[in-house]
């Protein structure tokens, strides 16, 4: 039996990744228990359909046991493997959909480009993730990835084949439409 008292945060967590590669079981559904809400949100925000989330859910948690032995550790915490892995997964997952339609933007300035901060702090996670979830598919995408996980427009537009402009239009729009959905829904 796994001792969590023994071990602390992420060595204890390291130990578990190493079980793991020796196809340890226990181990392997204990990760997956461990990290299954915090992945499941990750699909959630990204796809939005239950079902379709579930499927990448298992496909992200595949990828990650299969490549288990390329976690390094110095790089990241297990966390932020896991998740960035989560994220691949299902952005691999609507481009298969063919569901990402992207309209060149030339030249756009986003002048006043805010964090999710702007918008009121009076909601429920489960309330933004509901709202996040009514945009369109790849402003959706452009938004979580900017806004929730981080990245840059350069990054993002290296990552999904788009200009920089591209980007930031998806995430003024994402605001923009977030404004009007919580208007609609009387808050």
């Amino acid at each position: 039996m796994i001792s969590d008292h023994l071990l602390a945060g992420n060595e204890y967590i390291i130990e578990i990744l190493e079980r793991c590669i020796k196809n340890d079981r226990k181990a392997q559904e204990h990760l997956y228990k461990k990290f299954h809400g915090s992945m499941w949100s990750i699909c959630m925000r990204y796809i939005g359909n239950t079902e379709e989330a579930l499927e990448v859910l298992n496909d992200g948690y595949l990828k990650i046991f299969q490549n288990l032995d390329k976690y390094n550790e110095s790089l990241s915490s297990p966390y932020t493997w896991m998740s960035r892995i989560m994220i691949n997964t299902a952005i691999d997952f609507i481009r298969k959909k063919k569901t990402l339609k992207f309209s060149p933007v030339h030249e756009l300035q986003a002048e006043n480009e805010h964090t999710i901060d702007d918008l009121p702090d009076t909601y429920t996670v489960q309330e933004l993730v509901h709202f996040i979830n009514q945009l369109p598919q790849t402003t959706k995408l452009v938004f979580n990835l900017y806004v929730l996980e981080g990245y840059t427009h350069e990054e993002i537009a290296c990552f999904l084949g788009i200009t920089n402009s591209t980007s930031r239009w998806h995430v003024t729009e994402a605001r923009k439409r977030l404004r009007e959905i919580i208007k609609e829904n009387g808050y």
